[in-house]
């Protein structure tokens, strides 16, 4: 009989590369032990990332028992658990918008009384406490919880008796005293965003009938328009870089890149000779460019008016290490197509617990797609591999031969 080479070697070579590209150094800490205990936090963006203080992060979660109420957990089981029942009993208090400032978290939370306080803590039962300020009016609201350097700022929405709506910008330094009105802005503000020690933010401008960029040191007379520009939709897309602060915004001309570094003369758009601009969705995005290295990655597309077509939206890049840089198109993916239909991951503005969370999902993703790379490249080898079975080879005529499987090459 011909001797026939054995298929168990490629077969163990891809069940080893298969096991190798799937091993991951993965952690699962289970709050609830009956269902899902949706671990979130909540914000005015896409990323709800989790607030990171001296290595421990803080979430809202339900653990079956308390309703959905603060947590904190340093990645271990026994670092982990509940800092208050911020609401007692099953009901919940769904903490959100958890940001961490200076030495301090602090939540945006209801209880029984309210139906949303401003608490601050100290990572302990003890040290949560809800922080008591003036209202200055009825059914006020509070968002965009933003830390500055130590302090916290936030836009206090109200109505008056007249059912007239007002928009302030308030901060706190964690006590009753210290928790106080900076400025009145009375118009609607989607964005807030610390650049190196000064925050800037976006607001409607009742002056122009159009929206501004602003900034603020703290004070009321600090807080005032950077410049004279008036937009056509609120700048967005906020994303802070090397002390600049670029976002898309259209004075008239566009949905393009701009920058700012605080100054009326240094806000301007970024040179666009391709005529790249941001998709009209673009207008009111919360959430920041993806960073790498000195680089802005977004999803664009290129206009020409004297033809009125366009490319269609394709990855592009703006290199900010040089402002003489233009914007260019970083890749046609389906080139044959108006559009490649881009989903663009967002950065993490180095929170050491954010990226855990968000390099836990990409990890995931990863081992998923290359398990299924892995399925293929076996299925493929089974099937193109020149081999068949051919048959098998029992030895009827002695009580002790073996039995055979033997395969025979093309």
């Amino acid at each position: 009989m011909k001797e026939i080479y054995s298929f168990k070697y490629l077969f163990t070579l891809l069940l080893s590369v298969s096991a190798t590209l799937q091993a991951q150094n993965f952690k699962l800490i289970d709050i609830n032990k009956a269902k899902n205990s949706n671990p979130d936090n909540y914000q005015n963006s896409s990323k709800n990332m989790f607030a990171e203080l001296n290595g421990v992060f803080y979430f809202s979660a339900n653990d079956g028992v308390h309703g959905a109420e603060l947590y904190k957990s340093n990645g271990k089981a026994e670092g982990t658990g509940l800092v208050k029942d911020i609401y007692p009993g099953t009901a919940s208090s769904n903490p959100y918008d958890i940001t961490a400032s200076g030495d301090k978290i602090y939540i945006l939370a209801s209880d029984s009384t309210y139906y949303q306080n401003l608490l601050v803590s100290d990572g302990t039962d003890a040290g949560t406490k809800v922080l008591h300020y003036p209202s200055p009016g009825l059914l006020p609201y509070l968002q965009n919880l933003t830390d500055v350097n130590g302090s916290l700022y936030f836009i206090y929405s109200y109505y008056d008796s007249s059912f007239n709506s007002y928009n302030q910008l308030w901060k706190t330094n964690g006590t009753d005293s210290g928790t106080v009105m900076v400025a009145n802005l009375n118009s609607y503000t989607p964005q807030l965003v610390n650049v190196d020690g000064t925050l800037f933010f976006t607001t409607y401008n009742h002056t122009t009938g159009g929206f501004s960029l602003c900034k603020s040191n703290g004070t009321t007379e600090g807080t005032t328009l950077v410049a004279g520009i008036n937009f056509n939709n609120p700048p967005s897309n906020l994303t802070v870089l090397n002390g600049l602060l670029y976002f898309a915004a259209d004075n008239g001309t566009g949905n393009e890149l701009w920058l700012s570094d605080g100054s009326a003369a240094g806000t301007h758009a970024v040179k666009n000779k391709h005529n790249i601009y941001f998709p009209v969705s673009y207008g009111e995005e919360v959430d920041p460019f993806t960073i790498k290295n000195n680089t802005l990655f977004f999803q664009g597309y290129a206009f020409d008016s004297t033809i009125l077509t366009s490319s269609g939206y394709e990855l592009c890049k703006y290199n900010t290490s040089d402002t003489n840089n233009n914007i260019f198109y970083q890749l046609y993916i389906i080139p044959r197509e108006k559009s490649s239909y881009l989903i663009v991951l967002m950065p993490n503005f180095g929170n050491p617990m954010a990226q855990r969370r968000e390099l836990f999902w990409l990890k995931t993703l990863t081992r998923a797609v290359k398990t299924i790379i892995t399925v293929l490249l076996m299925l493929t080898a089974l099937y193109y591999l020149p081999m068949r079975i051919m048959h098998w080879e029992l030895n009827f005529g002695k009580a002790t031969a073996p039995v055979r499987i033997t395969t025979e090459w093309k």
